[in-house]
């Protein structure tokens, strides 16, 4: 699994008896423990109006305020539900984010959940058409310095937006959600996707199956993030026994919202403006599975970083996602948890050896596993030259591969895992391969050398 980048999730549930205060800013102490780990980017989704699912009523706003306590992490909104805004209105706000962020923003775009709508008071047969003006609008706003447009519900005439974002042309877009359609559309534009999240695969896997086919006809490069959520701990029996409340409070706090839609009053509603999935019974259902089902069903992972890692692997092998979003808080989950499930994936989990973030080098993630030093010394070796780095600073990371494990900080040295002698029969001759396809203007990606079997 080289090339994937992994990043953290949240929809910042809140119990009906937690602070609102207190959860927001245990959420921002995670993103800070996320850029210290390494991870590439932290993802908050945009919801209104049911707390158990959400109270992350303006992700930009806490973006912008962890900015200022982070180096490295990317942000992305995941997503913003363009229909509930005025998109002129809206793109000035994201670019302002942009800039505070210093060009570590990622906007995520969507119509957002059916329950919304009726209880914002903007019409779900309205949903669809002032999507599609926010698509059209909002890449006009950030690369025309003005810009006219006539749509379903806007007719604009030389609108000028300011400030501008500071990423050119503007920040990389991702759309989400289950529709084809709206992935053919993310397609066409070369934008990347996110999918995921409580639900089984079998809901996205057709409308991703759709983007990377329509991805090959109009010659885009297709780029999928995968949302799941995981508890780990360091034993079997303990992730099992700690996981069980929150993990059941997950999915309870996600279905409750869906109460409000199930009286039958709106399922013509839901179906007229593409929102069917709504309409169905699959959400209760949820809400009925046994802690053992989920389990079973492989809808949230739980044990040991080796046991959530084999699991990882059967996924990629099912859709090849391009980067894996972890969703480490939720459901009233303890902090001291939240905080183990981001440090023992960061840790543990097989993943890319060398990335740079503004130029900043930093060591990554190393194959899960443990010694092979002299292996991974030669194979650096070899690499490190090509990546244009000094002989000082060549020399000032080799006590890592010496056996230290002290990280320096002023190095950008984040982490550095080893491979185990047992391990030795699983790695095929190794190859170096550099990638300097360092896109930051319309991709999540950054340079890395990698080790890949």
């Amino acid at each position: 699994m080289s090339d994937i980048k992994f990043g953290i999730y949240c929809e910042m549930q809140t119990a009906p008896e937690k602070s609102h205060a207190e959860l927001t800013w245990e959420v921002f102490r995670l993103i800070e423990q996320a850029d210290q780990l390494g991870y590439d980017v932290y993802s908050v989704i945009e919801h209104h109006g049911f707390q158990t699912f959400g109270i992350s009523a303006n992700p930009l706003a806490m973006f912008s305020a962890a900015a200022q306590k982070t180096k490295n992490i990317r942000f992305r909104t995941m997503c913003n539900t363009l229909p509930l805004h005025n998109p002129v209105v809206l793109a000035g706000e994201i670019a302002e984010a942009d800039i505070l962020t210093g060009g570590r923003l990622d906007i995520g775009v969507g119509r957002g959940h059916a329950w919304l709508y009726p209880k914002l008071g903007i019409p779900m047969a309205e949903s669809r058409g002032r999507f599609n003006d926010g698509l059209e609008i909002l890449p006009l706003a950030w690369t025309r310095d003005k810009f006219s447009y006539k749509g379903e519900f806007y007719d604009l005439e030389d609108v000028s937006v300011v400030p501008k974002p500071l990423q050119q042309p503007h920040p990389p877009i991702f759309m989400t959600g289950t529709s084809g359609q709206g992935f053919k559309l993310a397609a066409e534009k070369g934008w990347n996707i996110c999918c995921g999240g409580p639900a089984p695969l079998e809901v996205f896997q057709p409308a991703i199956d759709i983007y990377r086919e329509a991805c090959k006809e109009f010659g885009t490069d297709p780029y999928v993030a995968y949302v799941r959520g995981a508890f780990l701990a360091e034993d079997e029996a303990t992730a099992h026994k700690e996981a069980k409340e929150a993990i059941l409070n997950f999915y309870e706090f996600n279905v409750r919202p869906h109460d409000s839609l199930v009286d039958g009053s709106r399922t013509e509603e839901m179906v007229d403006a593409g929102y069917g999935f709504y309409a169905g019974d699959l959400f209760q259902q949820m809400r009925k599975f046994s802690y053992d089902e989920l389990i079973d069903m492989g809808l949230v992972y739980v044990g040991t970083p080796a046991q959530v890692t084999k699991q990882l692997e059967s996924l990629h092998d099912q859709i090849q996602f391009d980067e894996f979003d972890l969703v480490s808080h939720y459901g009233d989950i303890n902090m001291h948890q939240a905080y183990r499930n981001q440090e023992l994936f960061a840790k543990q989990l097989p993943l890319s050896i060398l990335s740079t973030t503004n130029g900043q080098f930093r060591l990554f993630r190393v194959l899960q596993r443990d010694k092979v030093k002299p292996l991974l010394f030669a194979a650096l070796a070899l690499a490190w030259p090509a990546c244009g780095l000094t002989a000082m600073i060549f020399s000032r990371f080799t006590p890592l591969f010496l056996g230290l494990r002290k990280e320096p900080e002023r190095a950008g040295v984040r982490r550095l895992l080893n491979i185990s002698p047992t391990a030795k029969k699983d790695i095929r001759p190794l190859t170096i391969r550099v990638n300097t396809a360092l896109r930051r203007s319309q991709t999540p990606g950054r340079s890395a050398i990698r080790l890949t079997a």
